[in-house]
């Protein structure tokens, strides 16, 4: 690396090693010892600017940190494995926030449509668990544009739900998209000849009708999923939520009705939260996904596979429930 850089420097001054010829053998060694030590400073400057950013993705670099502030973790985007907002990201990052012991209380920091019910609900559950770990730390949840669905399902974990006037949130069912394509797949000269074992085992393909009993059967288990998010919300929210008969059909609401059906609780932002506890520190511990990425380069392989995943996961014909 130092002789990288020691190339680099020479490039940018113009001149090489061997353009310094001087009559003695001390001057040449003066002019290489100061190139090698902008190489060296260069070097260990970027080696240390790494092992921050390790620092700080891991949770340890929290050592350094001194004095009381607000922790933060990020929901933002869909909340799925494929994405940041991820039970194993946002798990470590709670689990962070709270341990830490000069973090006055956690902010969720919502702006997210929906996604994963495993994900939402795994997080919802380790949120429950670290609050009564850890009782003396109040856990907040700001809104941004958005918190629908499964972003909703966590959000509902919250001590307190805070959001604006222009704020979306609610949408508190469950989704499963499908497709009848053998129209298309006419028009293109497509067949299927799927192999299967089961007779149900593709009866929600693209190319097959589905019978009654396989959409009751479907029907059924979304009910079921239903069920988990209201009961969570119910949990979360307890005597707050009003007996609404459009409270859990899906629907969504801007921050005003959101207050009236008592699924948030009051306007504010973390502007207000900062004035509330007297302080302007606020340290983030969103762990992400792509937090290693930014510091070391996808290969030009593991970019073609991803992109090859994306492709894949376009056009297959499973059908996926989320919280949408």
């Amino acid at each position: 690396m130092a002789n990288r850089f020691k190339e680099y420097i020479c490039n940018l001054f113009k001149r090489t090693e061997h353009d310094v010829v001087e009559k003695t053998p001390f001057y040449i060694y003066k002019k290489r010892t100061a190139l090698d030590y902008v190489a060296l400073f260069l070097g260990i400057a970027i080696s240390l600017l790494v092992i921050f950013n390790l620092l700080k993705i891991s949770g340890i670099g929290s050592v350094f940190d001194s004095g009381d502030h607000i922790a933060t973790v990020k929901i933002y985007g869909m909340v799925s494995k494929d994405d940041d907002v991820n039970v194993y990201s946002i798990t470590k990052s709670l689990e962070e926030a709270f341990k830490d012991p000069n973090s006055k209380a956690i902010v969720l920091k919502i702006n997210s449509g929906g996604g994963s019910p495993y994900h939402s609900e795994t997080i919802y559950n380790e949120i429950m668990y670290l609050k009564s770990k850890y009782p003396e730390k109040k856990l907040y949840a700001v809104v941004e544009d958005v918190a629908a669905s499964a972003a909703y399902y966590i959000a509902s974990s919250a001590d307190e739900i805070i959001l604006s006037r222009s704020s979306i949130i609610g949408s508190i069912g469950v989704l499963m998209s499908n497709y009848d394509i053998r129209g298309l797949a006419d028009k293109v000269g497509v067949k299927d000849r799927t192999l299967h074992a089961g007779r149900n085992k593709i009866a929600y393909s693209m190319f097959h009708d589905v019978t009654p009993e396989q959409e009751a059967h479907v029907n059924a288990v979304l009910k079921d999923l239903h069920g988990h998010f209201i009961q969570a919300v119910k949990d979360g929210r307890g005597k707050r939520l009003k007996n609404d008969p459009d409270l859990f059909t899906g629907d969504y609401w801007t921050g005003t009705k959101a207050i009236e059906l008592g699924i948030a609780d009051r306007f504010g932002d973390m502007n207000t939260l900062k004035r509330e506890m007297k302080t302007d520190k606020v340290r983030d511990y969103t762990v992400t996904k792509g937090s290693i990425s930014e510091i070391f380069s996808m290969s030009a392989s593991t970019a073609g596979k991803a992109f090859a995943k994306g492709m894949v996961d376009n056009i297959s014909e499973e059908s996926e429930m989320s919280f949408r």
